[in-house]
This record gives structure tokens, sequence and C-alpha cells, in this order.
């Protein structure tokens, strides 16, 4: 079998949560018509593949970072050396540019952009060093 990809893995999240959200349709249209441990085991299936839904969004974002040129170690120190630099300046203008390359992080990590997360640690750390 071969191993799954980021992209397939965000697949089957949807798929999954959209799964989740069906059964929780037909058990609030059937209500009446279930019995009491049908309702449980419907809603049990229903939070179930929610959590496996979040499973697989958490396993794609390894698989992401995994492509990535930078790490997650290179991630939070990046993040970190911003975060101590930001305590301890009075610059406004460097304290905007380290916001502004934490939002570019930040973005490129939602949209799961592996170049553009390893640009922007490499912005991150340029915009604290000036």
């Amino acid at each position: 079998m071969s191993k799954i990809t980021a992209a397939q893995a965000l697949e089957l999240a949807k798929d999954y949560n959209r799964s989740a959200n069906l059964i929780g349709d037909f058990r609030i249209k059937n209500w009446n018509r279930l019995s009491d441990e049908d309702r449980l085991v419907l809603g049990n299936t229903g939070r179930t593949l929610l959590d496996q839904s979040q499973d697989l969004i958490t396993c794609a974002v390894g698989k992401i970072l995994d492509d990535t040129q930078a790490s997650l170690n290179d991630i939070k120190h990046a993040t970190a050396d911003a975060n101590e630099t930001i305590k301890t300046i009075e610059d406004i203008k460097k304290v905007i540019n380290i916001g502004a390359a934490l939002v570019t992080l930040a973005a490129a990590i939602y949209t799961e952009n592996p170049t553009g997360i390893a640009n922007a640690v490499k912005n991150l750390i340029s915009a604290v060093g000036s």
C-alpha cells in the first residue's frame, strides 16, 4: 500500500467531516423513529468521524511540514526568537516588521505552502535580526 499524501489526507478529512454531518442530519431528521440506543450509536459515530477528520488534518500538517525545507523546530525557534525580540525592543517599525513576518508565516502554514513556509521562516529570521 502506498503512503497517503498531505493533500489526500486533507481530502479524506473533508470527506469524514461531511459524513459526520450527514449522519448528524440523519439522526435529527429521524429522531422520533430511532431508539435511544440508535440515537446514542449515531451520535457516537458522528463524533468519532469528526475526531478522525481532525486526526487526518493533523497528519496532513505533519506531512506538509515534512515536505518543507523548514522543520517544526525551525519554525518554533524563529517564532520564539521573534517573541523575545518583541518583548525587549522599543523600535516600533521593527515590531511591525516582525509582526508582518509572523502573519506571513502563519498564512503559509495555514495554506499548506511548503515553499512559502521556508521563505517565511527566512523572512522572520531576517526581520528579527535586522
